[in-house]
């Protein structure tokens, strides 16, 4: 018992630093902290949402992470390509999330939580 519970905590600890620290970190750093910092710069912030000043740097950037995991490069390791269209539209809605938390935070640390904390808990509790 004591073996599987060190197991378990073991894998939910790679889990999280994984998905928080390399694959969120990484992801959120290019997409919402330079992508979408740059688009701003050039489309400027016209909208307002609750209060939170965005623009067309969140949809831009959002489109191009569903893009990303659209085209499921990942899939290419397996050795054969195959789009994944539900996960690019769900990562799109994602995107656009984090996008507005990016923005009303005003900086990657809640984006990088909110992308990495729900993947390491359904690894470590779901075993996916």
């Amino acid at each position: 018992m004591a073996l599987s519970l060190m197991s378990w905590a073991g894998k939910a600890l790679v889990a999280l630093v994984f998905y928080c620290f390399f694959l969120g970190l990484g992801e959120e750093l290019l997409f919402r902290g330079y992508l979408q910092s740059r688009l701003n710069q050039a489309f400027g912030k016209p909208f307002l949402f609750f209060g939170v000043a965005w623009g067309w740097g969140v949809v831009l950037s959002a489109a191009l992470f569903g893009g990303m995991h659209l085209l499921n490069l990942g899939s290419l390791v397996s050795g054969h390509w195959q789009p994944a269209p539900w996960w690019g539209l769900w990562t799109f809605f994602a995107g656009l999330v984090m996008g507005f938390v990016r923005e009303k935070s005003g900086g990657i640390l809640a984006p990088v939580l909110l992308h990495g904390l729900p993947q390491a808990l359904a690894e470590a509790v779901l075993g996916r």
